[in-house]
């Protein structure tokens, strides 16, 4: 994900299975998805029902999947739709962690956890 023109491949269902038959052998159809970021990925991670992004510079931006908008909210954004514009489904950055330099992120399935540059660990969510 990035600058126009570039992309971020994706394979398996929704719930990160991998894309093999059952021989192993041939490997489904990727999809590329650009980015509504318009802005460089350092890493991403996939729970069952959230994505985590991190962006150059540290900082996170969290949202769900698309078509899992309504009661999967676990906490594990790290953000609330309090303004009922149903944002959730939307990349935005984790308010908590405005100020603070991440350096990696990881996502169980409904909770979320990154690292600082200072070796903190912060987690949230469901798990």
């Amino acid at each position: 994900w990035g600058a126009e023109g570039s992309g971020c491949f994706r394979w398996g269902d929704s719930y990160g299975q991998p894309a093999f038959d059952h021989s192993m052998h041939n490997l489904q159809v990727c999809e590329t998805h650009k980015t509504p970021l318009n802005r460089r990925i350092e890493a991403l991670s996939f729970g069952r029902y959230h994505k985590l992004a991190l962006m150059q510079g540290g900082e996170v931006m969290s949202w769900l999947y698309d078509g899992h908008k309504d009661n999967v909210d676990r906490g594990q954004l790290g953000r609330t739709d309090e303004s009922g514009t149903r944002t959730l489904g939307k990349p935005y950055s984790v308010p908590a962690l405005q100020g603070i330099k991440i350096l990696g992120i990881a996502c169980g399935l409904d909770h979320s956890l990154v690292v600082s540059d200072g070796g903190q660990v912060y987690a949230w969510g469901d798990g």
